[in-house]
């Protein structure tokens, strides 16, 4: 057979040859044959393994394997109840099984074991452009070698009895198995996973479900609640216990030194018996020494450690140790995942009883995460919940996809493109990150964020504190208390009726948006509302009208709560300034829509304010076509039929809102000043008087100004995009961008022409 390897290392751990079952090229060996065949350090005794693991079309469609050091490997020996042999130990020094590589790292050992192979002949080729996965270190970089150790583990495929269950289907008492409740809820809708399409990669992970390991070997985590008490016999025991306390301060390389040094140095007792054959330590100090890398397995082999005379060891599993001394806690911790994955219970009170918390907001309706993590914490939140509970975490799972920078890269360190949540939550404010994050984002798409996206949203945030400052004044000056309990006032005029009925059609809106996990559309709604409707234009007004204070404490009182879930401390802060620090907002009542009567007998409140506004707009804009300075005043002739007793009766607002000094509201159409630029809003004619708001020569030769210098472009445009040379050789996105220019300054010089026309 010719075999590929990218780890030369490890073939000395080598005596099973695997191929597909169905490979016709090998349909002459049988499962479980044995052949000899000259190897690395001698003749080896080889077992044919069939296994569909194998991909026939890589290579020669023949492997061999090396249980100990390949979690493939490990799985197919595993299948077959292969033997397994640890072949590196872990310094990544080979062990006595190497013969004459043994002790040696593996990176030193590498090429001297190809050059043994080459020298046997047994090499056929070297392919240096080869390319593999390697799996490393993120933080130092260096090479991970897999290895078998003792750990923790969840079974997950052992019944147990379930407790006071409150999961649909499943009975108290009856036997279940955790790959079946992680079934069974999902299987169930009685949780939903969005977008549905991830319930495929759910499935797929919970229906192939493995054992969980628990325990890691580092420092900082939830420390495995077990405790061991071991019990060591026989002339040696004082010399464990006494080796116990020094080998661990000075590590494997020391023992060496001192196993080096000369016979004339005076050592104490146990260094001497540290360093000396033959010595009788026990297995359980040495197997903890190992794992530590306290001491390497060639010291213990070339030692000849013995098992102690006598050994017994009990485990107790607890958070406190059994009374008694002696006991000793496991030092590994917890998978972090162990310990997020009861973070749906364990922030409201302790796994047994019922806490008033946990009455109140367990299951919680909805969990929020990236779909990269889906099976690792979503799984292991409902595992652990379903199991110490006996009920779901959550309802719907909404997952998100990857946070891109605004180019839509992925955020890496080698792109110097990382925005990290703290430094711009830090620069910005936490609820800005929060709404970038969530406006323009869908559910499981990824979605871009940029520096620029955060500080306009940061600069939304002050526009909420302004105009909570704003009403909060308002109300303080009418000598008023904001009341928090409100109830829908009655509307004084067409503004208040407007913004009451919009601030309930929003409350509607908003509420079906989330309910439907529309997470984005219901924010820019929200923003819409808050900025257009309400800050540009129903404060402007309450400026002018004034006596406003109840339906400014309804609007502002609702808005927070519709805010809260996006800008949980800009609006816990502005709800504590406004009502005080007794009720928080976070445990406020959601708003429900009201049925808004129409207080003020105008028969379309919607379209007479939408209007409204439309008139003040376009007297706006006539001021800005014709350069009329903000700050002043202009005469203005609206000729109108119906509308008039609606504009009668709002025509201060005209007057304040678009700086208008004299201002006509008639039927007669007659009434156009001599000299006036004209709008139409619907059966309403504008006419802003131009005598006296600018000088209308000087406003003819700006004009024509202007068109002497935008026509040529547009024929320059025209003309480029004739040219078939251009248009048949030149990038469509350069196309694009030369038709948009035309389609800019053709409308530039109509509107200008149209101006002057006027004049």
């Amino acid at each position: 057979f010719v075999i590929g390897t990218s780890r030369p290392e490890t073939k000395f751990g080598d005596k099973y040859v695997v191929m597909h079952p169905d490979d016709e090229r090998y349909a002459k060996y049988t499962h479980g044959d044995t052949f000899e065949c000259e190897w690395i350090n001698g003749k080896v005794t080889a077992t044919i393994i069939k296994d569909a693991s194998v991909d026939p079309e890589f290579g020669t469609g023949v492997m061999t394997i090396t249980p100990w050091h390949d979690a493939t490997d490990f799985f197919i020996a595993e299948r077959h109840h292969l033997e397994k042999e640890q072949v590196i130990d872990f310094n990544g020094n080979l062990l006595p099984i190497a013969e004459e590589f043994a002790g040696m790292h593996i990176l030193e050992a590498r090429p001297k074991i190809v050059e043994k192979l080459k020298e046997k002949g047994l090499l056929v080729k070297i392919d240096e452009d080869y390319i593999h996965s390697t799996a490393t270190n993120s933080r130092g970089g260096g090479l991970i070698e897999p290895q078998i150790m003792k750990q923790w583990w969840v079974n997950v495929n052992s019944k147990f009895k379930i407790q006071n269950s409150k999961i649909e289907g499943i009975q108290s008492g009856e036997e279940v198995t955790l790959q079946q409740l992680l079934q069974h809820v999902v299987r169930t809708k009685q949780i939903a996973i969005l977008p549905e399409r991830f319930e495929k990669q759910y499935f797929n992970w919970v229906d192939n479900l493995l054992d969980w390991c628990l325990s890691r070997q580092i420092w900082y985590g939830h420390r495995v609640p077990a405790w061991y008490k071991r019990e060591l016999g026989g002339p040696h025991q004082s010399t464990h216990f006494e080796l116990n306390s020094f080998l661990k301060k000075i590590g494997v390389e020391t023992i060496q030194a001192f196993y080096m040094l000369t016979r004339e140095w005076k050592l104490p007792d146990h260094v001497q018996s540290a360093g000396s054959p033959n010595i009788q330590i026990g297995t359980s100090l040495i197997q903890e020494l190992k794992d530590r890398n306290v001491l390497d397995e060639n010291w213990i082999r070339e030692n000849e450690v013995k098992q102690p005379i006598h050994k017994t060891e009990e485990v107790y599993v607890g958070v406190e140790p059994p009374e008694g001394d002696g006991w000793e806690q496991d030092p590994d911790t917890l998978d972090t995942w162990f310990s997020a994955g009861m973070f749906s219970f364990s922030p409201l009170g302790p796994v047994e009883g019922e806490s008033e918390d946990q009455k109140n907001y367990h299951p919680t309706s909805v969990i929020e995460t990236g779909y990269d993590i889906l099976t690792f914490w979503v799984v292991r939140m409902i595992l652990m919940t379903t199991s110490l509970r006996g009920e779901i975490p959550f309802k719907t799972v909404y997952l998100h996809g990857l946070v891109r920078d605004e180019q839509g890269r992925k955020m890496s360190k080698s792109l110097d493109n990382i925005i990290d949540p703290l430094d711009v939550s830090e620069k910005f404010g936490t609820d800005a990150v929060r709404l970038s994050l969530m406006v323009g984002s869908s559910p499981g798409n990824d979605s871009k964020l940029s520096e620029e996206k955060i500080g306009s949203y940061r600069n939304f945030a002050n526009k909420l504190w302004n105009i909570s400052r704003f009403i909060q004044l308002t109300i303080n000056n009418e000598q008023l208390t904001l009341v928090r309990e409100v109830s829908l006032p009655k509307a004084k005029t067409l503004s208040d009726q407007y913004i009451l009925m919009k601030v309930n059609h929003i409350v509607d809106v908003v509420s079906g948006l989330l309910d439907s996990y529309q997470f984005s559309p219901a924010a820019e709604q929200l923003r819409d509302f808050t900025w257009n409707e309400l800050a540009d234009w129903y404060l402007e007004i309450a400026k002018i009208e004034g006596g406003k204070t109840e339906t400014l404490n309804y609007v502002l009182n609702t808005l927070l709560k519709l805010w809260h879930p996006y800008m949980p401390y800009v609006t816990e802060a502005i709800w504590e300034e406004l009502y005080g620090s007794e009720h928080l907002l976070m445990v406020e009542k959601w708003p429900a829509k009201e049925e808004v009567k129409n207080d003020i007998g105008v028969l379309d409140p919607y379209g007479s304010f939408y209007q409204l506004k439309d008139i003040i707009t376009n007297i706006r804009s006539l001021r800005a076509e014709k350069n009329i300075e903000a700050g002043k005043e202009v005469s203005v002739v609206i000729v109108c039929a119906e509308e008039q007793a609606m504009l009668d009766e709002n025509a201060t607002l005209i007057r304040g809102l678009a700086r208008v000094g004299s201002l006509t509201i008639t039927g007669d159409e007659s009434a156009k000043p001599e000299q006036a630029s004209t709008a139409v809003v619907g059966s309403v004619t504008i006419h802003l008087d131009l005598a006296g708001a600018i000088d209308v020569d000087a406003e003819k030769a700006r004009l024509q100004k202007e068109i002497d210098h935008v026509s040529p472009y547009v024929t320059q445009l025209e003309k480029k995009l004739s040219n078939s040379s251009f248009v048949d050789n030149a990038p469509e996105a350069v196309i694009n961008i030369e038709k948009k220019k035309l389609e800019d300054a053709t409308q530039k010089l109509t509107a200008l022409q149209e101006q002057l026309s006027m004049l």
